[in-house]
């Protein structure tokens, strides 16, 4: 009876721990498949948001090839504006006026050399255009190595998500197995405890012997399961550390997507300032058409004027008759009293300018003496004019006639359209012209012919004389000033 009691109380023991070990294990594997569960949907969700990473990047691939296109294009239209601009110059260069027969008057000089300093800034501009266009190109070669980069990184990445997606489909197969192994086990140990509550229940019909065999074999099979469970627990441990290398790479192209999005940045605001300098080449493009617009007119101009002075110098040619050279003699005999008496005049303000230099020898007499210089100059024309003066037209051939016509009209002619200067007005330049050309060109809102300043309205007639004697009060004044300001410092 004791050992019979003792039996009980040794297989009631050894069921409860035998209960409480399945128990645990039951367990175990419960966690076991929740731990593998949410790894798997935390993989899936990086996953998903890796493939959400690179729908963007294809967008943002596909948006840099097109503004790559388009740069494209307004480089070549940019090149060929280029191409219409040197041969708009090769134009102008080859329509260079080159006057060999006759001489060419001072205003078409200083225009043609406009025209040059003009057409030089022109080729000046269309070189730094070319240099432009070369460091953009270089940009756009650099821009697209960049691309193809970019893009083999995306589809490095894309084969790296699959192989990824692939490892994950193999891992859930395995959850899978092993889940129905967890549910095989489950099965095991119910049986197992079905076992035992038999064996309790036939306890007292069976015989020692047995009951301690089946002890055995069930020590046997919770040993064989212990080990299976360690087996289960290494397979989890390796997966897990696979599961973490694997989170490890995720975070890694994570870092990487970043690195791409910042150099994505970069180059959009590149693309940026691509687009800045192509709006302000346009504006560049648009000032040299400007500038050769002018350049035409001013080209224009310079024919009208070729086209006049051709007419006035056929006038000249068919008027140089026997009876206008008669005529024009009689005008110019009245002509060179009125220059004799200017002469009288010119030698009495030399003396006077003479007189001034003598008393004050400054530096600041610079511009009298240059003045002084032209004075004497035109006093030496005059007496020309006043110890030769022309004999009747009797007397005269025809050759010397023509001959003392030019000298005369050598000092007398307007040097724009060849007549003779009968009321002098001075321009702005210092150059002497009628006064209706010079109305002529107040009127049609013209510069100066000779040095292009704006021409002075009140200047209407303003000879050469008067000119000096305005000059010479204005230094006279200085002069006087200067003398008080130096007896005020030497009291």
């Amino acid at each position: 009876m004791t050992q019979k009691v003792m039996l009980r109380c040794m297989s009631g023991d050894m069921a409860e721990k035998v209960d409480m070990g399945l128990m645990v294990l039951v367990s175990m594997m419960q966690i076991m498949g929740m731990m593998i569960a949410m790894g798997y949907l935390v993989v899936m969700e990086r996953v998903m948001n890796q493939m959400m990473i690179d729908k963007a990047l294809q967008q943002s691939c596909e948006d840099l090839r097109k503004n790559n296109k388009n740069m494209k294009k307004e480089i070549k239209k940019l090149k060929k504006k280029n191409k219409f601009q040197e041969e708009d110059i090769k134009r102008l260069e080859e329509r260079k006026y080159f006057n060999e027969e006759k001489k060419i008057g001072k205003k078409e000089i200083s225009e043609i050399s406009s025209l040059k300093q003009k057409i030089n800034s022109l080729n000046q501009q269309n070189n730094s255009l070319k240099q432009n266009n070369k460091a953009l190109n270089k940009k756009v070669n650099a821009f697209q190595e960049e691309s193809t980069s970019f893009s083999q990184k995306i589809n490095s990445l894309k084969i790296e998500n699959r192989t990824l997606v692939d490892k994950m489909e193999d891992l859930y197969i395995k959850i899978h197995s092993l889940s129905q192994e967890s549910d095989r086990e489950k099965q095991r140990i119910i049986s197992y405890k079905n076992t035992i509550n038999q064996l309790k229940s036939n306890s007292n019909a069976t015989s020692t012997a047995t009951f301690q065999k089946t002890i055995q074999n069930l020590k046997n099979t919770v040993n064989s399961h212990k080990e299976a469970i360690n087996e289960l627990n290494q397979k989890v441990k390796n997966q897990s550390n696979t599961l973490t290398q694997q989170i490890s790479k995720i975070t890694a192209y994570k870092e990487e997507s970043k690195i791409i999005k910042k150099e994505r940045e970069q180059e959009k605001k590149k693309l940026e300032k691509a687009d800045k300098y192509l709006i302000d080449l346009k504006g560049q493009s648009s000032k040299i058409e400007l500038l050769k617009s002018c350049l035409r007119d001013d080209f224009n101009k310079i024919q009208e004027l070729k086209r006049l002075l051709s007419i006035e110098k056929s006038k000249a040619k068919e008027a140089q008759v026997i009876a206008a050279t008669n005529y024009e003699l009689l005008q110019n005999q009245g002509l060179i009293l009125d220059l004799s008496q200017d002469l009288s005049k010119a030698l009495e303000e030399n003396q006077a300018l003479k007189s001034l230099f003598d008393q004050n020898d400054s530096p600041k007499n610079s511009s009298l003496k240059s003045l002084i210089t032209k004075l004497q100059l035109k006093i030496s024309a005059l007496e020309k004019l006043s110890t030769n003066p022309p004999s009747s037209p009797t007397s005269l051939s025809l050759q010397s006639l023509q001959t003392q016509i030019a000298k005369i009209k050598s000092y007398l002619e307007c040097p724009i359209y060849f007549d003779e200067i009968q009321s002098p007005v001075i321009c702005p330049s210092g150059h002497t012209i009628d006064q209706k050309t010079y109305k002529e060109l107040f009127k049609n809102k013209m510069s100066d012919p000779f040095s292009g300043e704006k021409l002075n309205k009140k200047v209407i007639v303003n000879r050469f004389m008067v000119a000096v004697k305005e000059i010479l009060q204005s230094e006279n004044a200085q002069n006087h000033e200067e003398e008080k300001e130096d007896t005020k410092k030497s009291e």
